[in-house]
């Protein structure tokens, strides 16, 4: 039976009720003795009579009267009056988070004020040895006129399920069973005026009879799973509230327990740079930290997390900043600890979840993105310069003229003592206890003096194995360490001495041979040939037979080769791929390793995988463990926009650099959106009237391939979310939501927006390599046609023609060599013209129609072509291709969709100019449990 105004518990005299939740009803009263408001908890008769429910009633008293802290709920008194347990409060006016969020997100600032207070409170718990173990919105309350010139002070609340020294049972879960409030009392507390800490938010978490109240929404997986909780526990709980803070949305949600639980387990919550795309980037990552599936990987302590909040509150590195502002920082200004990218899981049926605790899925791929720390910069960037351990433990990077070790399981790197030598290309011993590497110490920058040394992981005295000139590649293969100089391939003893020449070639052959790696036992040598003058499209993967066997090739257009095995733990030989990179895309090619024969056609498997600009040195590595990383970037070189007139002369357009790729120019030639690989792989767009760059995508995604709609005011870019690159549209200044356009693992690259409505895309390789052109309705039901219905080779980089009567492409169909084709369109069986001659890539109109411009590779060039205007129903008709005068190889041409664009007059090019030796995107990206993911991509899934 609820307490009336006038009742007396001891010397407290109740005044009116508040609320009521799972646990209590609360009280406001008034304290006779010190004439002060009080709040007063009390335990219904109904659960005291409970042992469980009167001992958790205990506890919150042992677990509050051990907490003196101002963001903490202070306990004045406990007591029992007539058999009635109640608990004595301050009195707070205000209204709960809940309540607040309510009405919408938080501004950021005040956001990150409530969570240093909420961390900081959290801190003080765990230090005294208690998890709260129920931090949700409703628990948060904030409280009225305090701090009047700035957000306020909050107070954690019910610490009635904490846990205070020993675990729970294992496989228990803890829950708050919902009782009808006593009548008369509002379980959510007076309508409008909130009084006290206690009460139920309205439109609060799922709540039934029986049911866990307040639990879920904010529960993490290993609560769920009925494991015992710690401190580790409260950060994920930290997590959803502040993500609820900046969004207005839940971090999790479902329509039922069930789908709720399979929300927590399996998927990630929607970037919070989608629903807010202000939101200090900073914070998303943090975030991201804290909702982490595995608690190894969450933040450790509440310390921790205050300690990077309170650095983003102090603007470190602009971490805290919103996008448009970071724009303008410097590279090398980064946040100091990991943020969490996607981890997709391949979990039980969520009904097994409900009834059965099961234990975690250990072996799932999960990424996350290593920041190099301020003032640390990737050098010898020419040059391989990470590695990662046979084991998967360890990363090791050339960084500051040394070379740095990070243990995967910790958030920073420290540098290797000894090697401050001016390192360069390096690698692990097979027992991941050792570095070997190259040192140019003796005339500072002069590769003709470099030696080979080794040195323990752990640092000290650095070994000199033997001299060697400008290095193109280390291995350490079993007890010998096998290197390429350019025009041979040498192998020493790991323990030093003369080498051996295992191939070589004349000085004047005009060839480089590069990244050398030992198979079947040191009987066959697989390593890169690349012409000096040429491109690294006419590099290529050889193997050979030791000693003095013929060159094989196994794989064109290809560099920096490396066999792996299909699954951690196997010997390559038991199932094995050939990796190498291509532009800037990482590529799998299984491989009958008895025979070193290909064993099927090469897939792409990675994008976005930083190739070196003159070395052509892929920058990534796989353990041994099945852990792949690699730095972020196509080209691995900074670029600057610039318009190049058909003479060769040019006009930057003032944005600050970046890594571009593919700018797009908008049909009212007022914008420019560009892809950006040197940070996060995202979207750019810059406003040429008001000359800002602005961030349009934000995440760990990869963000590329940008192309407008026809009315200027969207772009429409490809984006691999969860794994499955898909198309996505988003309004070209940042508002609203993103778009999802495709939901199907085919969907590739979006080449324009046709006349009617209709998307021209191209799919993802296939059997053929890669895949024909389609179009995609964007207005009802999204299914592909293919623009060629008799395809039998792969098309890319489609242009219509303005007029909407043309497809000009690149194909291979009737040639050994990609040219330039173009077709009548949409009826595309009404003849074929080869344009170009040689070879040709990337076709654009102009927007007159009276001119198609391609690319050459090889020495880079763009062509122009005239074409003459036909009635319709004569064939096409066109005069003879011409290039310009200048070479484009500077031009950052070499990507695999179209690098250029073209001004509305066809005078001018928008390309990205590469600015030379750049060091580049300054993290590293990891995925654990790699192996997964590439056996599933070779095999087309």
């Amino acid at each position: 039976m609820p307490l009336t105004a006038g009742t007396r518990l001891g010397p407290y005299e109740i005044v009116a009720p508040i609320g009521a939740g799972g646990m209590g009803e609360v009280y406001k009263a008034r304290d006779t003795r010190l004439e002060r408001t009080v709040a007063i908890k009390v335990l219904p008769a109904a659960l005291a009579a409970d042992p469980e429910f009167k001992a958790r009633f205990e506890r919150e008293a042992k677990s509050i009267s051990a907490l003196n802290h101002p963001h903490i709920c202070t306990l004045h008194d406990v007591g029992n009056e007539n058999g009635i347990e109640f608990l004595v409060m301050e009195h707070l006016e205000g209204e709960t988070l809940a309540a607040r969020l309510a009405k919408g997100a938080l501004p950021s600032d005040q956001a990150l004020e409530y969570a240093l207070q909420i961390a900081d409170a959290l801190d003080k718990a765990h230090r005294q040895g208690i998890v709260h173990r129920d931090l949700k919105p409703a628990n948060v309350f904030l409280v009225k006129g305090a701090g009047a010139s700035g957000p306020g002070i909050c107070k954690l609340l019910d610490f009635g399920l904490a846990k205070v020294g020993a675990a729970a049972p294992p496989g228990t879960i803890e829950t708050k069973l919902v009782t009808s409030p006593p009548k008369g009392i509002a379980q959510g507390g007076t309508p409008g005026q909130p009084t006290a800490p206690f009460g139920t938010a309205q439109g609060g978490p799922l709540t039934s009879q029986g049911s866990i109240l307040g639990t879920f929404q904010y529960m993490a997986p290993e609560q769920i799973e009925g494991q015992d909780a710690d401190a580790r526990t409260d950060i994920w709980a930290f997590g959803c509230v502040l993500y609820e803070m900046l969004t207005g949305r839940r971090a999790f949600d479902g329509k039922s327990q069930a789908s709720l639980i399979a929300s927590i387990l399996e998927r990630q919550p929607t970037p919070m740079a989608e629903l807010q795309p202000m939101t200090p980037p900073a914070l998303g990552r943090l975030v991201r930290t804290c909702l982490e599936k595995n608690p190894d990987n969450r933040f450790h302590t509440a310390h921790d997390l205050w300690l990077h909040l309170q650095w983003i509150e102090e603007g470190g590195s602009a971490a805290g900043l919103p996008a448009p502002v970071i724009a303008g920082r410097k590279r090398r200004d980064r946040v100091l600890f990991a943020g969490v990218a996607v981890v997709v899981a391949a979990l039980a049926a969520v009904g097994a979840w409900v009834l059965k605790p099961a234990p975690f899925v250990t072996n799932v791929v999960a990424r996350f993105s290593y920041p190099l720390a301020d003032a640390v910069s990737f050098t010898r960037t020419g040059r391989r310069f990470v590695a990662v351990s046979p084991d998967g433990t360890k990363i090791a990077f050339i960084a500051n003229e040394q070379i740095y070790l990070r243990h995967i399981h910790e958030l920073e790197a420290q540098p290797i003592r000894g090697t401050a030598v001016d390192p360069l290309d390096l690698a692990f011993s097979p027992d991941s206890q050792s570095i070997v590497f190259f040192a140019a110490e003796t005339i500072r920058g002069d590769l003709s003096t470099a030696s080979l040394k080794r040195i323990a992981v752990a640092g000290g005295k650095a070994v000199t194995l033997c001299p060697a000139g400008p290095p193109y590649g280390v291995r350490w293969e079993g007890d010998r360490i096998v290197f390429s100089l350019g025009t041979s391939i040498l192998a020493v003893p790991d323990a030093g001495g003369t080498p051996e020449t295992l191939v070589s070639v004349k000085p004047d052959s005009g060839e480089v041979l590069a990244q050398p790696q030992l198979l079947n036992d040191g009987r066959d040598l697989l390593y890169t040939v690349r012409p000096r003058s040429a491109s690294f499209n006419d590099a290529e993967i050889v193997v050979q037979r030791l000693p003095g066997g013929e060159r094989r090739v196994l794989a064109r257009g290809a560099m920096d080769g490396r066999v792996v095995a299909s699954s951690p733990g196997q010997q390559p030989r038991a199932g094995a791929h050939l990796l190498y990179v291509r532009d800037g895309t990482l590529f799998a090619q299984a491989l009958n390793l008895a025979t070193v024969e290909p064993a099927g056609g090469p897939v792409p498997v990675v994008e976005g995988v930083r190739q070196t600009a003159n070395s052509g040195a892929g920058q990534f590595g796989v353990s041994e463990t099945g852990t792949l990383i690699f730095t972020p970037g196509a080209s691995g070189a900074l670029s600057e926009l610039v318009w190049v007139d058909r003479q060769g002369r040019e006009e930057p357009i003032g944005a600050p650099p970046h890594e571009y790729a593919y700018p797009r120019l908008s049909p009212d030639g007022t914008k420019i959106a560009v892809a950006a690989a040197d940070g996060d792989a995202d979207i750019w767009v810059w406003d040429g009237a008001r000359k800002t760059l602005s961030l349009l995508t934000r995440g760990p995604d990869a963000d590329n391939y940008p192309i407008w709609t026809p009315d200027s005011r969207a772009v429409i870019f490809r984006s691999n979310p969860n794994g499955q690159t898909d198309l996505f549209r988003r309004a070209a200044d940042g508002t609203g939501t993103l778009e999802r356009l495709t939901n199907t693992p085919e969907a590739e690259s979006a080449q324009a927006v046709l006349r009617d409505g209709r998307l021209l895309l191209r799919l993802a390789p296939n059997d053929l390599g890669s895949g024909p052109l389609h179009v995609l309705p964007l207005i009802g039901e999204a299914k592909t046609q293919p623009v060629i219905p008799t395809a039998t080779a792969a098309q890319t980089n489609g242009d219509v023609s303005p007029d909407g009567r043309w497809i000009a492409y690149q194909s291979s169909e009737a040639s050994t060599s990609d040219e330039i084709y173009v077709r009548p369109f949409p009826n595309t069986d009404g003849g074929r013209w080869l344009i170009s001659s040689g070879g040709g890539l990337k076709p654009v109109w102009t927007r007159s129609g009276r001119e198609l411009i391609y690319q050459t590779r090889g020495p880079d060039r763009l062509v122009v072509v005239p074409v003459q205007p036909v009635l319709p129903g004569a064939p096409f008709a066109y005069g003879t291709p011409t290039p310009l005068p200048f070479d484009a190889t500077l031009y950052g041409l070499g990507f695999a969709g179209r690098g250029y664009d073209v001004s509305p007059d066809g005078q001018r090019f928008l390309v990205p100019k590469l600015q030379g030796d750049a060091t580049g995107r300054q993290s590293i990206t990891v995925v654990t449990h790699w192996f997964e993911e590439l056996t599933a991509r070779a095999r087309g899934k």
